[in-house]
This record gives C-alpha cells, sequence and structure tokens, in this order.
C-alpha cells in the first residue's frame, strides 16, 4: 500500500534559506504584507511544498487581524490532505512534522471552548515535540497549562511548568562545577502567573503566596497581578482586604486586544467577595453591573460575517461571560430570598453547565424556597392565623372552623416535571441529576450506597469539574452528597413518596462524613416517612431528644498543612438555619414525638413532651404547636382549657366574656 504524505524535498539553497529568514524577520515583526510577500516568491520556487502553505495560511490569518477563521480552518484542512492527515483525528498525528499544523488547529479549538478536543491533541504534541526548539516547546507547554485549567486538572499543569522550567534552566559546565542559568525573564511571569492559577485551584495557599510575591511588584502592578493578589485574598477569608487590593487595579488593554473585558470581571469580583461578606443584595447590585459592561462590551465588537466565525477577532469568541455571570447572580439572588429570579438565571445556566451537581443542587433550593421560604415562617402571626379558617353561628351557637392542616398543600397542575418551573416535581428531578453527577469516593464509610463491584476514585487528590465554579475536592464531594440527599428526602415527603423519603434518609444516615445538623435532619425526615407508612413503633424510636447536643453544619476534617493558616472558607455559614441551637432542635423532637404519641394514643405522654417543648421554644412557639394543642384538648374532650386557650391566643375569634358553662354544670346548680 503506498504512502499518500508528501515525499521528501531536496535540501534548500542559500537563496530559499535566506527568503525563509527575511519571511520569518517580517512575520516577527508584524510586518504581514512584506512576510507574504517573501513566502508568495518562496512558492514560485517550491509550489507543492506543504509547509509554506501553512506559513503562508497563518501570514494571512494574522495579517487579517485573526478574523477570517472560517478560511483559516479550510486552508488547514487544505495543507493536511496534501501530507496525507486528517487534523480532526488525532491519531494522524504521529509524527514531529505535522505538531505545528495540529497546534494551530488546536489554538482554535481552544477559542472555540473545544477543550477536550484541544487537550488530546495538544498532549500528544508534547510528547512529539523536542524542547530544543524553545520557542514553539514554549507555546505548546503554556496552551496545554490552560486547558489543564480550563478541565480543572491543576496538577498536570504544575508538572508540565516544573518540567518547563527545567528545561529552560540550561546547564554550563564550569572549573569548578556546573552552574545553571535562570529562566529567561521573557517567559519566567508567565510561568509564574500560571503556576499562581494552578495552586489557588489546588488550595495551596502557602505556596501559592510565595509565587504571588514573586509576581506582585508594587512599582510593575499589572490588572493581572492585581486579581491574583486579591483572588488570594478572597480565598483566605479577607475580603475587605481583597476589596481594597482591587480598588487599585490599573487601566488594562482593549477587550478587542486580550479577549477579556475588564471592567466586567472587577464588578463581578466586587459581587463575589460582598457575597462571602455576607452582603448578598450588595452582591447583586455589583453583577447586574458586570452583566451590563458584558453586553457592552459585546456591542462594541464587529459583526460576524454570516453563519460563521469570520468578521470578528479569534480572541474576542470567548469574550462572552454571560453565564459566568447569570450563575453567580442567581446564588445571589436565592440568598436574598428572591427564589423565583434565582431560579430563571440558574435555568439558563443549566444548559450550558449540565455536569456541575452544585447547580442542579440550587436550583432545587429555588423550588423549595418557592415551596416554604423559611422555617422561621412558622412564627409568624399570619401564620398562627392559619389555625382558624373561619367560623359560623352566632352566640351559643357560634362554632369556630378549625384548619385541618397548616402545612401547605401541593396541588398537582397537570404539567409535566421535566418542564423548568419552580415546583417540588421539577425539584425532585434536579436533585436526581446532581446525585447522577456526584462519584462515589472510595476510603468513605458510605460504601454501602455505592453498588457493588464499582470502580470508585481515590479520595486523595481527587477533584471533579463544577464550572463555572471552582473544582470539588473529595471532601467537597462528600458534602455535597450529604445535603443532596436531605432535600431529596425533604422533597420526597411533600411530594407524598415516603418510600423514596426513607430510602434517602437511609443514604444519608450511611454517610461516613457528615454535619450534625443533617443527621439531625436525616432522624427526623426517616420519623416522618416511617409514620406515614404507618410504622409508628419505628418512628418513635428514630427520635431521641438526649441525643440532640450540636448543630453545626460543618463538617470537622483534617487541612493540609499548607492550607493551616487560620482562616475560614469565605462561603460557609452563609445562609440563615433553623433550628440553629441545640434547644430549639429538642423542641422540635419533644414536638414529634408528642404527635407520634398522640397517634399511638398515649395522650399523657403526648401533653409531656409538648409542656418540654413549650418551654423550649420560649415565648414563641410555632403555628404547628398551636395547631396540635388544639387537637390534643379535642381529644382530652378538654372543653373548658380550649375555650382559655382560644381566649389566651386568638382572642379576636371569641366573645369577650367567661367561658359558658355546659348543660351538665347547669345540673349541679
Amino acid at each position: 500500500m503506498s504512502d499518500s504524505r508528501e515525499s521528501p524535498k531536496p535540501e534548500p539553497s542559500e537563496e530559499e534559506q535566506r527568503l525563509a529568514k527575511e519571511a520569518l524577520s517580517e512575520f516577527e515583526q508584524g510586518h504581514y504584507e512584506a512576510c507574504l510577500r517573501k513566502i508568495s516568491r518562496l512558492r514560485e520556487i517550491r509550489p507543492d511544498d506543504a509547509k509554506l502553505l501553512l506559513n503562508q495560511s497563518v501570514a494571512e490569518y494574522s495579517s487579517s487581524g485573526c478574523q477570517e477563521t472560517d478560511k483559516f480552518i479550510q486552508n488547514l484542512k487544505l495543507v493536511a490532505s496534501k501530507i496525507g492527515v486528517n487534523i480532526e483525528r488525532i491519531e494522524s498525528l504521529d509524527e514531529s512534522d505535522y505538531c505545528v499544523l495540529f497546534f494551530n488547529y488546536a489554538v482554535i479549538q481552544f477559542h472555540l471552548k473545544q477543550y477536550r478536543t484541544a487537550t488530546a491533541i495538544l498532549d500528544k504534541i508534547y510528547h512529539l515535540v523536542e524542547p530544543s526548539d524553545e520557542a514553539f516547546f514554549v507555546r505548546v507547554c503554556f496552551l496545554l497549562t490552560e486547558l489543564y485549567i480550563a478541565n480543572s486538572q491543576a496538577e498536570k499543569g504544575i508538572k508540565i511548568l516544573n518540567y518547563l522550567e527545567k528545561s529552560l534552566s540550561k546547564a554550563e559546565d564550569e572549573t569548578e562545577g556546573a552552574t545553571v542559568q535562570p529562566v529567561p525573564e521573557i517567559y519566567r511571569g508567565k510561568i509564574c502567573q500560571y503556576k499562581c492559577r494552578c495552586y489557588m485551584m489546588l488550595r495551596s495557599m502557602k505556596v501559592c503566596k510565595r509565587e504571588i510575591k514573586r509576581l506582585y511588584e508594587p512599582n510593575q502592578t499589572t490588572s493581572s497581578a492585581v486579581f491574583f493578589k486579591a483572588n488570594f485574598e478572597y480565598l483566605r477569608g479577607s475580603g475587605i482586604k481583597a476589596l481594597k487590593i482591587l480598588n487599585a487595579t490599573p487601566q488594562g488593554k482593549s477587550s478587542l486586544e486580550t479577549g477579556e473585558c475588564l471592567t466586567t470581571m472587577l464588578y463581578n469580583n466586587y459581587g463575589c467577595i460582598h457575597f462571602a461578606l455576607k452582603k448578598p443584595h450588595l452582591g447583586v447590585f455589583y453583577v447586574n453591573k458586570a452583566y451590563a459592561e458584558n453586553d457592552l462590551a459585546l456591542l462594541q465588537l464587529p459583526k460576524p460575517q454570516g453563519q460563521g466565525l469570520s468578521g470578528r477577532p479569534i480572541q474576542t469568541l470567548g469574550l462572552s461571560k454571560r453565564y459566568e455571570i447569570l450563575h453567580n447572580l442567581g446564588v445571589l439572588l436565592l440568598h436574598c430570598n428572591k427564589p423565583l429570579e434565582a431560579f430563571e438565571c440558574l435555568v439558563d445556566c443549566a444548559q450550558v453547565y449540565q455536569t456541575n451537581p452544585r447547580l442542579w443542587l440550587r436550583l432545587a433550593e429555588c423550588c423549595i424556597m418557592v415551596y416554604k421560604q423559611s422555617n422561621e415562617d412558622m412564627f409568624r402571626l399570619s401564620e398562627r392565623l392559619r389555625c382558624i379558617v373561619g367560623h359560623m353561628g352566632a352566640n351559643l351557637h357560634r362554632k369556630l372552623i378549625l384548619n385541618p392542616s397548616v402545612n401547605k398543600s401541593l396541588r398537582p397542575d397537570g404539567q409535566s416535571a421535566a418542564m423548568p418551573v419552580a415546583t417540588m416535581e421539577f425539584a425532585a428531578l434536579c436533585l436526581r441529576n446532581a446525585l447522577l453527577r456526584l462519584p462515589y469516593i472510595s476510603g468513605n464509610e458510605d460504601s454501602a450506597a455505592a453498588v457493588a463491584g464499582e470502580q470508585r476514585p481515590s479520595a486523595e487528590n481527587y477533584v471533579i469539574a463544577a464550572p463555572p465554579s471552582n473544582p470539588m475536592k473529595a471532601s467537597e464531594i462528600q458534602s455535597l452528597r450529604c445535603s443532596v440527599l436531605a432535600a431529596s428526602a425533604y422533597v420526597s415527603l411533600c411530594l407524598s413518596d415516603y418510600v423514596m423519603a426513607l430510602h434517602f434518609t437511609d443514604e444519608l444516615l450511611k454517610q461516613g462524613k457528615i454535619s450534625p445538623a443533617l443527621r439531625y435532619l436525616g432522624n427526623q425526615y426517616k420519623a416522618e416517612a416511617l409514620l406515614y407508612l404507618d410504622k409508628v413503633a419505628e418512628a418513635g424510636s428514630q427520635i431521641n431528644p438526649a441525643t440532640v447536643t450540636d448543630m453545626s453544619r460543618r463538617i470537622t476534617r483534617q487541612k493540609d498543612d499548607e492550607d493551616k493558616e487560620g482562616h475560614e472558607d469565605p462561603n460557609e455559614e452563609v445562609a440563615p438555619w433553623f433550628p440553629a441551637d441545640v434547644n430549639k432542635a429538642k423542641a422540635v423532637s419533644h414536638y414529634n414525638l408528642a404527635v407520634i404519641h398522640s397517634i399511638r394514643g398515649d395522650l399523657e405522654k403526648a401533653s409531656q413532651h409538648i409542656q418540654q417543648a413549650k418551654s423550649l421554644f420560649g415565648s414563641q412557639w410555632p403555628t404547628h404547636l398551636y395547631h396540635f394543642m388544639m387537637y390534643l384538648q379535642l381529644l382530652e374532650g378538654n372543653r373548658m382549657s380550649l375555650q382559655s386557650f382560644f381566649k389566651e391566643h386568638y382572642g379576636h375569634t371569641t366573645p369577650n366574656r367567661p367561658p359558658t358553662k355546659t348543660p351538665a354544670d347547669w345540673s349541679r346548680r
């Protein structure tokens, strides 16, 4: 079978070598027209040389300001056909002579955000290219590191940078020994920037601090250095210091040159920092400004030609940060108790970031908040008044109509659960997606929840991508799994799917690393599910107020020595929680036990538990407690006590006179 690739060409003459050097010099100086003239003369001598055709295509593309992207891709495919390879198939890259061609194609794929395709190409080029070709080797390493960061593989990026530094540091033999020359200044700053990004992604704060000191020079401050320093302080939990650093951001280049809008990133960072400072409303203000600046930057771009990629510089293809900003805006609105607005933002993001399990949980939280804003609503007067629906009759025949339930009922509207609407049915779908996206980590005690024989990754240095957020480590994955299971149990209870609620609570309580607050919720939800499944005895054994000793939401975990600097995660404990203290949690447990004992017919124990719940709640009682006390007194037949209860807590519903005596009382006179 004959080889379809190009045959060896004769050695170039001195004239050809001179023209090639002059063409390269003109290209490096940005004189693309002069460069194209030199290449045209070379092509007259070598009309079938594929390398000249590739160089001509690159020069023409650069001459157009990197705007004729469609034509450049066609030229790359034409060059590939001449040498008998297919640039869309990585298997055809088997020689170092084709590395430049595939590298150019990988650059296009990178700007189109096809990171996996570009990474596969660059990874193979990295093993084929020789470090002796310094300029090309450095470009390959930088682009491959950028792709590893985009793919949340910062460890691989660090390895590439370390090898690049070692290759650029040349050793020279001298009489007294060997000396190592430092990395050339032209590459040192870029390597330092990439290292900062990788170490921040890995949360290696001490090593990152050392790199930032090398990068951050007060006399020669750049916008990149300021952003690195501010991000470092943000990750350490020093939000005020990060704001002060960002306020000194110098003016950057135009977005047409860099492909990034500085003001958009600046306002977005302001919003993230204010969110960490527990000021979500101020964060919404800044993120909205970032959204407006992003739209303004897009309006300044030249209009594309037709439906293709041509008509705008290639670096501006990824200029829009719309979905990243919408994601941040949705999270902020959720913490501002605006679930419907947050839902609209996050639903748009779900079209792009389908693999982010945390995003699916946020969508489910929006649906849950639409259904019930907060547990603290139970203490409002408007909710307490819902215990009494109305009255009928007058005078001695006046009767109060009690509400059969104070819980919000779900009325199916006949709409499919797959429709993106803020309903509990859609919340269940979102939580199912989140669970499917979460891997099981070996070394965790939740092995019973995994499928037998399933290959699970090790917890050591394991991360999963969660765009547009930072990648999640093993500890964050385990914590997120607990949150998803707890939310799934709650949604299943609201949807009257008690079998699935029991399944989710069992899975939640099997988790090895679970916060005390979620363990408490797991026991309460499991007891409720068992109660609805007519397993009253098991439900009663599930709740024990004496075991409630801690209601913190944090999981105690050991941190690396690099990260022990006494700073907290800026995103922890930013949302209100009820019950937040042990007394309130015990009160809820006593209330649930009172309900269980009343169902079993043990009204004496139910009264004891309800009295303990009243004392633990203090002066303010939840609506459910009022409603249950009415029910309990009706069961006991305490009509006089119930009338006194109504007069004390619902005085507007009863006449202002002593309780009416019953006929039995009249007979005793």
